[in-house]
């Protein structure tokens, strides 16, 4: 499946209505270790229109140049998640107009070959065209037993803010713009 494509030719784009069922099927391909790591909504058809009918949440996709399958998704949300904000007050932070809070993913076929670099340029751009961002805040941090995101994260420039339990140990991070 994953012949040798040019990252070049993967295309990136917003989320559209004839690409739910084909998001549904992306997660479902997920390995049971990367569905583990990655858990903003349920892996079904109604949390994934829920999502994409929420102003304030976007969603975009990677889709493989030839078989037009999502290799990667990421949401994204204007601010803080809610449950998220007395942890993160809690490390004397105050949420700003111009955060923005993302939970991205990449199929475990297409890990550590650039992609994941390639998609968030992608969405930092369109959030820089969109409007003010300051701040990039990861939604529910990333599992300290997850070593390759969180030196992904660091290589991005996202810098750790403190640690916190849930369902094992995990870190909050944050890129400022």
């Amino acid at each position: 499946m994953n012949k040798l494509i040019n990252i070049e030719d993967i295309h990136f784009q917003r989320l559209n209505t004839e690409q739910y069922q084909l998001l549904v099927n992306y997660l479902d391909g997920l390995s049971d270790e990367s569905k583990s790591r990655f858990g903003p909504h349920a892996f079904t058809l109604d949390a994934i229109q829920d999502l994409a009918n929420n102003d304030g949440f976007c969603l975009f996709v990677a889709i493989h140049p030839d078989s037009d399958q999502i290799i990667a998704y990421t949401i994204l949300k204007k601010g803080w998640i809610d449950y998220e904000s007395p942890r993160l007050s809690s490390y004397g932070l105050i949420e700003s107009i111009n955060d923005t809070t993302i939970a991205p993913s990449v199929a475990d076929q297409w890990q550590s070959k650039g992609l994941g670099t390639r998609f968030f340029k992608y969405v930092l751009n369109e959030l820089k065209i969109n409007g003010q961002i300051e701040r990039i805040f990861l939604w529910g941090g990333v599992q300290n037993s997850n070593v390759k995101a969180i030196q992904f994260y660091t290589k991005l420039g996202f810098k750790m803010l403190g640690e916190f339990e849930y369902h094992g140990m995990n870190t909050d991070m944050v890129l400022d713009i």
